[in-house]
């Protein structure tokens, strides 16, 4: 019974396309099927359970009909334990004589740092980085402040024709796009309101939900984003600006 179970077993995993089977017995074993990345895990349990009768000096590989990469380094490993290999087809000779020719290194073990060590890094990264923004903010107001003030007390130095022509670049002229952006907007958050009150019988109130979604709280965020754009986008000569207040 014992043999009969065997056998059925070693035949149904044969059967598969993507098995591998361990047969023989003493120092000689027979590996067979498919060696990858997917069987590597049981053709290694398999070798073990083997090894635990007798050590094993050869091992034919001639009924492999499948050999990955992954495959060849697990049978490199075995080769330079002192396992012979046998059988080796020409289609596999010269995966195994490239994989088992490199100069593999172990990984460096990772030195593992102390929880308390990790704290303390964390706590200087964050506060290294609230530094610096702190730092950005206060240059940010100071240099606003230094500026604004220095106009107050020269007006001279203001150039009314370059600042007239910033707030028609930047406002009026962008009044069109800032229309356009609200009104696709207005007509997505529309037809998604409907789409989402209507199984509740609430798709009356649609036009309210645009009215004020749009009107109250999206019309000032795209305006902020829109002339912030425009801001950054435009150009302007100061020596033009200059001239125009000479003239």
């Amino acid at each position: 019974m014992t043999g009969e179970h065997t056998h059925r077993q070693q035949v149904s995993t044969a059967a598969s396309p993507s098995a591998v089977t361990v047969s023989g017995d003493g120092d000689h074993l027979v590996l067979a099927g498919t060696l990858g990345i997917a069987t590597l895990a049981a053709a290694r349990n398999s070798l073990k359970k083997y090894s635990q009768q007798g050590s094993a000096r050869a091992l034919d590989i001639a009924g492999l009909d499948s050999l990955d990469t992954s495959g060849a380094l697990f049978l490199c490993g075995l080769r330079g334990e002192g396992v012979k290999l046998t059988g080796i087809r020409t289609e596999h000779r010269a995966l195994l004589e490239l994989i088992c020719g490199l100069d593999l290194k172990p990984l460096p073990e990772v030195k593992s740092v102390p929880r308390w060590r990790q704290v303390v890094i964390q706590l200087g990264k964050s506060a290294h980085r609230a530094m610096h923004e702190a730092l950005d903010v206060t240059t940010f107001v100071g240099r606003a402040t230094s500026w604004t003030v220095n106009g107050l007390i020269h007006p001279a130095s203001l150039r009314p024709a370059a600042i007239s022509r910033h707030v028609a670049e930047t406002g009026i002229q962008a009044l069109p796009i800032i229309g356009l952006m609200a009104f696709m907007i207005a007509i997505v958050i529309g037809y998604q309101g409907v789409a989402q009150l209507r199984p509740f019988g609430g798709e009356d109130y649609t036009i309210n939900l645009v009215a004020v979604s749009v009107l109250r709280e999206m019309a000032v965020l795209i305006t902020v984003i829109m002339v912030a754009g425009c801001c950054s986008a435009s150009k302007i000569d100061p020596l033009e600006g200059q001239n125009s207040v000479q003239n």
